[in-house]
């Protein structure tokens, strides 16, 4: 039977794609810190297997990916590191640890964006686990998503006073993605491993969608007025710095840069293949809505 790796299993997307592989009674293992754990035992009660690695550690992984066919690999982002140095240690750690298990079959999570060029942070660091995956004698499939709908999440209180705020121009536009899609593109992957090769895979949601046009289908979706206020990316800067260090501050404001360029990394055409089915006001109303 065909034996399902999920790394970073806490965090939304493995944890959604953890939930998704149970409903199809697919022999999963967890990968995780030990403090992951008690998050995820729901999973283990269900007759999941939770192994102990760190991202970074190839001989902690090398543990865990044995017995392993087909792997779901994301480098958790760690703003408590230098994220380039952090990126590029999950990228080989990874790459080590497979290259000595039985793997054949790799979904990487990396993003739109990805090789597009250097000096754009995060969405920079992202190429590495890619580079280095694609030396190895495995089939694999690099997912590249686009902005996160779950993103909104951390301004939640903001938006239900009324205000949602980022740093972009009001007519750009952004292809607009659910985690829980994303989850949904990875466990079909892995539950079919027939495929073969080295490809990438790009998903972008239902539609692009401007910032103003978020705003008012937030409004439709929740039934009250919201709007757009453009803030700097010096604001931004700021509040950033209040619960993460200046280098991953830096780090981060170039990916939004990146972001909120209008030729930049979403100035992409959208093709049938980069479509999942998840809008903006279905996941609004199902996560950004007040219960009464």
């Amino acid at each position: 039977m065909n034996k399902i790796a999920i790394t970073a299993p806490a965090g939304k997307i493995g944890y959604q794609l953890a939930s998704l592989l149970h409903q199809q009674q697919a022999n999963v293992v967890l990968i995780g810190l030990e403090r992951h754990q008690e998050k995820l035992e729901k999973f283990i009660a269900a007759g999941m297997e939770f192994r102990i690695a760190d991202s970074d550690n190839a001989a902690e992984l090398t543990i865990a990916f044995e017995d392993i066919d087909s792997l779901f690999w994301l480098s958790p982002p760690n703003v408590t590191e230098d994220m380039k140095i952090w990126y590029q240690n999950t990228a080989i750690a990874a790459a080590k640890a497979i290259k000595s298990s039985n793997i054949k079959h790799i979904v990487n999570l990396s993003s739109i964006g990805a090789g597009h060029g250097q000096e754009l942070g995060t969405v920079t660091y992202i190429e590495y686990p890619e580079l280095e995956l694609n030396k190895l004698d495995v089939n694999i499939v690099h997912l590249r998503p686009g902005y996160f709908m779950e993103n909104l999440l951390l301004q939640q209180q903001s938006i239900q006073n009324g205000i949602l705020e980022l740093p972009f121009s009001a007519d750009h536009d952004l292809p607009w993605i659910s985690v829980n899609d994303i989850a949904a593109t990875a466990c079909d992957l892995l539950l079919d491993p027939s495929w073969r090769g080295k490809w990438i895979k790009t998903i972008m949601g239902p539609e692009n969608l401007t910032l103003t046009q978020v705003a008012a289908k937030l409004s439709t979706a929740l039934g009250y007025q919201v709007n757009y206020r453009q803030i700097s990316y010096q604001s931004l800067a700021q509040t950033m710095s209040e619960f993460m260090p200046k280098n991953a501050v830096d780090d981060l404001i170039k990916t939004f840069k990146a972001l909120g360029d209008e030729n930049g990394i979403y100035a992409m055409p959208r093709t049938h293949d980069a479509y999942t089915p998840i809008s903006l006001e279905d996941f609004a109303r199902e996560k950004l809505s007040v219960d009464d």
